[in-house]
């Protein structure tokens, strides 16, 4: 987990799942296996997970 981090309530993170800085992980969120870059929002949108970035343009 890099700087930063957040995890919501009830989030789980499994093995191997590396965290970039200020990554948010929403609650009730599986994030499976794998890096998930700098500022990175990871969330469920109709039961489909969603990686966005926070960075602005």
């Amino acid at each position: 987990m890099g700087d930063d981090c957040e995890t919501g309530c009830n989030s789980v993170t499994a093995p191997g799942v590396i965290l970039g800085k200020s990554v948010k992980l929403l609650p009730c969120v599986n994030a499976p296996a794998g890096f998930y870059a700098d500022h990175t929002f990871i969330s469920l949108s109709r039961e489909t997970l969603s990686v966005r970035s926070r960075r602005k343009a």
